[in-house]
């Protein structure tokens, strides 16, 4: 039986296509619907596609995800992993990372030194590098020891340069006059009866929705388990 190779599918030609876009350590970072399919190439966020974001920390727990509408969600964990609170916001517009750009953070370019906060710690960052190597093209990929973190290449175009240092400066200018995102506090979790002295099995024993600055509207429930770890009571 012979065989005919398959005809290529043309761009031109899609129906429907959702990208996924995963960084380094293989963690999905953005996911694109597409609306308007160009003809050719990836199209612009808005005009041709939406999409939804991921972040994650150091350990790879997912601590950050934002809508198609700009709305973010913080996660934060103990020593455990456990999730104790849950942030809501208004999340401002970023450059779209660049996957090609090993220099640039692919969730955040404005993130320089990945640690899921940007502060005037990551201009400095920027600053530094450029003192100790001089602007110019970045090693693509990095060779050891010069890698990122800090992820330099704030405008993914390759280079390491001044540029980048001034597009952080105009992005923490502008934050500093819409500040902290508007995150609010919705949910928080307490584990096994919130014990100081650590260790426990990781019993959620509360959670608290914050329905608004007022913590006499908080709306808690609590939870009781036996001796094997179930739950046997929840209140509220």
């Amino acid at each position: 039986m012979i065989r005919r190779p398959r005809r290529h599918v043309r761009q031109s030609s899609y129906v429907r296509w959702t990208k996924h876009i995963y960084n380094d350590q293989s963690q999905l970072i953005w996911t694109r619907v597409y609306h308007d399919i160009p003809a050719s190439g990836e199209g612009q966020i808005r005009t041709h596609y939406t999409a939804n974001r991921s972040g994650y920390d150091s350990l790879g727990r997912q601590t950050m995800a934002i809508t198609p509408g700009d709305t973010m969600t913080n996660t934060t964990y103990d020593p455990r992993g456990l999730p104790l609170t849950v942030l809501l916001g208004a999340f401002f517009g970023l450059p779209e990372p660049n996957p090609s750009r090993f220099w640039q953070n692919q969730f955040n370019p404005y993130d320089v030194d990945d640690d899921g906060n940007v502060t005037t710690i990551d201009l400095l960052n920027i600053t530094n590098y450029l003192s100790v190597h001089g602007e110019g093209t970045l090693p693509e990929p990095p060779v050891s020891p010069n890698v990122p973190p800090p992820y330099v290449d704030v405008n993914g175009d390759g280079e390491g340069d001044t540029d980048d240092s001034q597009a952080m400066a105009d992005y923490l200018e502008a934050t500093e006059n819409y500040p902290g995102f508007n995150k609010v506090l919705i949910t928080s979790y307490e584990y096994d009866n919130n014990s100081s002295s650590g260790g426990g099995d990781g019993n959620l024993t509360k959670e608290t929705q914050h329905v608004d600055s007022r913590s006499g509207n908080d709306r808690v429930t609590n939870y009781v388990y036996d001796w094997r770890n179930r739950r046997t009571v929840v209140d509220g």
